[in-house]
């Protein structure tokens, strides 16, 4: 199993706001539909009001390197991070 973990850093007062566009855009159901999916779940973090958790799993890297490649993420995801986020931290855990 492959977990991926992202940090992400969120414009000043701007997190609820990317959240509602994330699952408004439809896409975080599509990414858990996606083949190898195992879960795909975005929160606020309880200790910094400006960064959202990412935490994905994929069945193996095959599926993980399929879903990060997709054209809903270099479409949709990447144009949204470009109005929102600041940073991004990311870690890839193998299982």
């Amino acid at each position: 199993m492959i977990v991926y973990v992202g940090l992400l850093t969120i414009k000043e007062g701007k997190r609820e706001e990317y959240i509602q566009r994330l699952l408004a855009s439809g896409m975080i159901d599509m990414f858990r539909k996606q083949k190898g999916n195992m879960y795909y779940q975005i929160a606020g973090s309880e200790t910094d009001e400006n960064v959202i958790v990412v935490t994905d799993g994929w069945e193996n890297m095959a599926a993980f390197t399929e879903h990060d490649t997709c054209k809903v993420v270099e479409e949709v995801w990447k144009s949204l991070a470009g109005e929102y986020v600041l940073e991004t931290k990311g870690f890839v855990l193998k299982q």
